[in-house]
């Protein structure tokens, strides 16, 4: 029997980011947490059977709201305006006294209207602030319904010093309500998943036992795609015999603009290889035993959470000075820093990691225990957000 001040409820209207959702619950699981989720489920991502799931939407509304596209927005509405509705019913017939909310804030008026209604109503909201659309949250329409959401929750979960920062700078928040709790590693997650042998056997016979430089990130202008193609060439030169792996989503199944780029700019280079879509836990897991660095150029993100996933397997990252990753990377340790853009000290910084690698895996797994511990997310949270 769980003790009643060991229960979370965790609503996430869209589940945004399905893979830190299963490791969050994973994390309360293992600690003897209950744990509710009522959220969307994603293809291709699984969840502890110790976890009670709830769709927020019928998942045969859901499939059929997939089907309709784009084109009708107010279907779309309708569904998540439903969706709150049904969860609000949800939490005030069981007498759910707090809830852990994260949600995209893509439709942050309906956001609002609830966590209005769920603090009229006695419920307490503790709002994670995973992935906040910054440029709108500061200067852009969002910036009204994102500052009702942050005045009505009881508490504001952020995962960065940087991010903490913003929200005091730009809302009218007490300091004592943002609350900084580590992203934790993912070594509780991925113990349980086995190497993907395809991937794996593939890897081994291509790299030839020649160090791999892991882009490991979304295929995206602000997360330093062409900034990576372009420093090959420097590397090569640095490094000699070295091989490139480009791992990531562009939503449009290698169709992008961005994913063309990089294709047309490395075509006909054996050392560079590109898995272009969605990818498994398993995979992630075995490009990360082979990976002696990932390269993150980032040219604009509030925190990673590929830093810390990296980190728990060991595998120490370059990244560049922006948002909250100076708070990720102890240089020296488990990584280094370089300058958004500035290619020539990527490159030299990714160039000393390789040749230092075993020194750097085993200070980066020291340095994921006091940067990423789970002990201290859990605590952290569960602090907010348990009942």
């Amino acid at each position: 029997m769980i003790a009643p001040d060991r229960r979370i409820f965790w609503v996430d209207p869209t589940n945004t980011n399905p893979q830190f959702l299963d490791l969050t619950c994973q994390i309360f699981v293992n600690r003897g947490f209950g744990v509710t989720v009522r959220s969307n489920r994603r293809l291709g991502y699984g969840i502890s059977p110790q976890v009670q799931w709830e769709n927020f939407l019928d998942a045969k509304e859901y499939g059929s709201l997939i089907k309709i596209g784009p084109a009708t927005k107010m279907a779309l509405l309708a569904h998540y305006v439903k969706g709150w509705h049904l969860t609000a019913r949800r939490l005030l017939v069981s007498r759910v006294p707090r809830i852990l909310l994260s949600t995209s804030l893509r439709l942050a008026w309906i956001d609002a209207l609830f966590v209005s209604y769920l603090r009229h109503a006695g419920v307490n909201v503790a709002m994670l602030v995973h992935r906040p659309y910054y440029a709108d949250a500061v200067g852009g329409w969002r910036r009204k319904p994102i500052s009702v959401i942050f005045d009505k929750s009881t508490a504001l979960v952020v995962l960065s010093k940087y991010v903490r920062q913003v929200i005091l700078e730009n809302f009218t928040v007490e300091k004592d309500k943002v609350k900084v709790v580590p992203v934790p590693y993912y070594r509780e997650l991925l113990k349980a998943r086995a190497e993907d042998s395809e991937i794996k056997s593939s890897l081994e016979q291509w790299r030839q036992g020649r160090p791999m430089v892991v882009y490991m990130s979304s295929i995206l202008a602000s997360h330093g795609i062409t900034d990576f193609v372009n420093v090959v060439p420097e590397l090569e030169n640095r490094i000699g015999n070295v091989c490139f792996l480009i791992m990531g989503n562009d939503q449009l199944e290698g169709q992008s603009s961005l994913a063309k780029y990089a294709r047309q700019s490395l075509a006909g280079k054996e050392n560079v290889r590109f898995q272009i879509g969605f990818y498994t836990l398993e995979q992630a897991k075995a490009v990360l035993r082979q990976a002696a660095v990932l390269l993150l150029p980032y040219r604009s993100i509030p925190q990673s959470g590929v830093i810390p996933f990296a980190a728990g397997e060991g595998v120490p990252v370059v990244a560049t000075r922006v948002g909250g990753l100076p708070e990720m990377i102890i240089e020296g340790r488990n990584g280094e820093l370089a300058e958004a853009g500035n290619l020539a000290e990527l490159a030299e910084k990714t160039a000393k990691v390789v040749s230092l690698s075993d020194e750097y895996r085993e200070h980066t797994k020291a340095a994921a225990e006091v940067l990423f511990s789970p002990e201290t997310y859990c605590a952290g949270l569960t602090s907010v957000a348990s009942y």
